[in-house]
């Protein structure tokens, strides 16, 4: 497939895109790492540390949608800068909290959290669709996409050394600075370099289905997190679960109907493309839930400060960052499908190593699952999102991609959400801090073998289809 001729700055583009997802994935692991310093000094409840890593990612989620539906109106370079915009204020904003009486500190970080997650949404979307647009051929696109995926996880990395160095050396009200000023500084390059990229412009904006998609992840993730700390009984959580149920089927309905709709349901009638997005939710569920958990590990009962955790969890993006451009370049050659299902049985395996940890044990006995993992990741994020993208007509790449980043986002969400719920009821009944990381990693190698197996499933299926003969 030929696609159009990609504009002289393509380069540029592919660079800022790619600087640009980094910058928005430095809180997700970077939040979690920190955690235990934010108990320590805080004096923070489970609840109140879950929703620290929770706000900003359920923002970016909530987000991703309308920024992607925007995106092919207006052109995906407003929309990066909006998003470099927002993640720079935002972050910024979240430093107030150090200033404020400690009834209102978390109150004010998550509303700066809030808006910088918002920012980050927009970024999610547009990045994407920018470093797709800046190809000239599908190989080209399959490079420029593993490159964005490879940020991705770098970003990953990178984040809790960035915020373990804010949270050892000042308040820890302040470990989003960082992200902050990069993205403000990082605005008039992006201006001036990044070649626009317009989408569809006709039609309008499906606000009744971006509203009610924000509404159903909202408050399934909410419903979630206080299932964990009130229990599943409570009217809280059984309102909030009701709603989510309710939000997503009148998100089908809506969707069906919507002469513009926010995401084209007939999308997910191509397995490749249904596979792509679950394959996205599992994966970013696995990043960021074991991040989570094991950053209360480390921190509790191995008793690490913030910079050996960082260095611990460094190698489940260093590897992912590194395989991911493989991943690339292995589609040339071998079917997107079986690289998908393999990254996804890689990632398992890493996962259920952990079952092996204990209070004692060694550095080194600690990182090579963690680096098996990262390798799985990091080929399923590289192909998932380029199966996702050609799986659909070149017109709806944006809309694709911005799908594709939703589903990753909500697995993010859902990430420290379920498996802080899991850490929260594990220990109310009694048993350690490592028995909950066991089943956390039961529970998400699990999740990571049944998209393996339906992916492999489809793979062998359409691998075995017969290839149409011209008359």
């Amino acid at each position: 497939m030929t696609l159009p001729a990609a504009p002289v700055r393509s380069h540029s583009t592919v660079f800022i895109a790619c600087l640009a997802i980094m910058l928005t994935y430095l809180p997700i692991a970077g939040l979690s790492a920190a955690l235990g310093s934010v108990a320590h000094a805080s004096h923070a409840s489970a609840t109140e540390l879950q929703w620290t890593t929770d706000v900003y990612v359920l923002a970016m989620a909530a987000t991703v949608l309308i920024a992607g539906t925007l995106g092919e109106r207006f052109g995906r370079h407003a929309i990066l800068n909006v998003g470099l915009g927002l993640l720079g204020a935002g972050s910024i904003a979240s430093a107030a909290a150090a200033i404020v009486a400690p009834p209102l500190t978390f109150t004010v970080f998550w509303c700066g959290e809030a808006i910088a997650g918002i920012g980050g949404g927009a970024l999610l979307a547009s990045t994407l669709a920018l470093a797709g647009a800046a190809a000239t051929d599908r190989h080209t696109r399959s490079r420029n996409i593993s490159f964005w995926a490879a940020a991705l996880v770098v970003g990953t990395g990178v984040g809790p050394f960035v915020f373990a160095a804010v949270v050892t050396t000042t308040a820890w009200q302040l470990m989003m600075l960082p992200t902050g000023l990069a993205a403000l500084i990082t605005l008039p390059f992006a201006a001036r370099f990044v070649t626009s990229a317009p989408g569809r412009t006709a039609g309008g904006i499906d606000i009744p289905g971006q509203v009610l998609g924000a509404l159903s992840v909202l408050a399934l993730s909410f419903g979630v997190i206080e299932g964990g700390s009130e229990g599943w009984g409570s009217m809280t959580t059984i309102l909030s679960l009701v709603i989510a149920a309710a939000a997503l089927t009148l998100f089908i309905i809506v969707e069906r109907r919507s002469p513009a709709p926010a995401v084209q349901l007939s999308m997910f009638t191509k397995p490749e493309f249904s596979l792509a997005a679950a394959a996205a939710l599992v994966v970013l569920f696995s990043i960021v839930g074991t991040s989570f958990v094991l950053s209360l590990f480390f921190s509790t009962v191995q008793h690490l400060s913030a910079f050996p955790i960082a260095e611990r969890t460094l190698f489940l993006s260093l590897t992912a960052a590194i395989a991911g451009p493989i991943a690339g370049r292995l589609q040339r050659t071998l079917p997107p499908l079986a690289l998908l299902t393999a990254g996804l049985i890689i990632a398992a395996a890493g996962v259920l190593a952990l079952l092996t940890l204990h209070h004692d044990s060694s550095y080194t006995a600690t990182i090579w699952p963690l680096a098996l993992a990262g390798i799985g990741n990091g080929t399923v994020l590289s192909t998932g999102s380029t199966v996702a993208i050609h799986a659909v007509p070149h017109e709806l790449a944006g809309m694709a991609g911005a799908t594709n980043t939703l589903f990753r986002q909500i697995g993010a969400a859902l990430g420290p959400s379920v498996l802080g719920t899991i850490v929260a009821s594990t220990l109310a009944h009694g048993h350690t801090l490592n028995d909950a990381v066991q089943l956390s990693a039961i529970v998400i190698g699990a999740a990571l073998v049944v998209a393996a197996v339906l992916t492999g499933a489809i793979a062998v299926r359409v691998h075995r289809a017969p290839t149409p003969v011209a008359a």
